[in-house]
């Protein structure tokens, strides 16, 4: 979100789960001082283009790892690796295919530094089988805080930001969880190793940036979200 006070918010929330919290700011921080000591783009450094994956793989780092010592030194490297990745990978898919590496960039990194501290990234979003709890905590995972609590203020910050998005995070979740359901797939599933956030995160990603909001964007989302749910419906088998 390119608006400061909603980065200020969300920022102030992670604290919420302490080694949340410090594993963006450092992850952040890093990401953006070796950009600056690249020499890249101030204006994309503003913008939070070179911050985002680094801080995103710092919060997955202190998720799995916690605040010892060697998961905050891990997160320098880690930072330098998202860094260094997403500017050679997003050039290429960018130039070959109009989208961005983001997605690409944060799964990489983010395995292989689980992978480093000796940890399986699978967690429990809600032991609570309520649809409306699970969206809501499938929400706050985005951000590795799956709480009903943050989800819900998200939630409210991306009605803020875009509309559209958050219709797409419903319609996502909602197509997902259903076509899941009628496979024969249950709530606890959903709720296990971030299902749902990986639909509601899919539908927007898809839907709402890298395709111009339209009916056919959001036609390509809800396949995109159906081929989503059939990895993960084969993976539960």
């Amino acid at each position: 979100m390119d608006r400061l006070w909603q980065g200020a918010v969300i920022l102030a929330l992670t604290f919420i789960e302490p080694a949340i919290g410090v594993g963006g700011v450092l992850g952040a921080a890093a990401g953006n001082l070796l950009a600056m000591s690249f020499g890249y783009s101030k204006e994309l450094i503003r913008k939070g283009i070179y911050g985002i994956s680094p801080l995103l793989v710092g919060i997955s780092i202190t998720y799995f790892g916690g605040t010892s010592l060697s998961a905050i030194i891990l997160i320098l490297p880690a930072a330098w690796l998202a860094i260094t990745f997403s500017v050679v990978a997003g050039d290429y898919l960018y130039s070959r295919f109009r989208i961005g590496s983001f997605s690409l960039v944060f799964a990489l990194i983010s395995t292989l530094t689980a992978l480093v501290i000796n940890r399986v990234p699978v967690a429990v979003v809600s032991n609570d089988t309520n649809p409306v709890s699970i969206f809501f905590s499938s929400l706050g995972a985005l951000y590795f805080l799956p709480k009903q609590e943050f989800g819900i203020i998200l939630f409210i910050l991306i009605a803020l930001y875009s509309r559209i998005n958050l219709v797409l995070s419903l319609i996502g979740f909602a197509f997902g969880t259903g076509i899941y359901f009628a496979m024969g797939g249950t709530p606890h599933d959903v709720a296990y190793q971030m299902v749902g956030m990986n639909f509601i995160l899919t539908s927007i990603a898809i839907g709402g940036i890298f395709l111009e909001s339209s009916p056919y964007a959001t036609i390509h989302a809800l396949a995109a979200t159906t081929t989503r749910q059939q990895q993960y419906a084969r993976s539960f088998r």
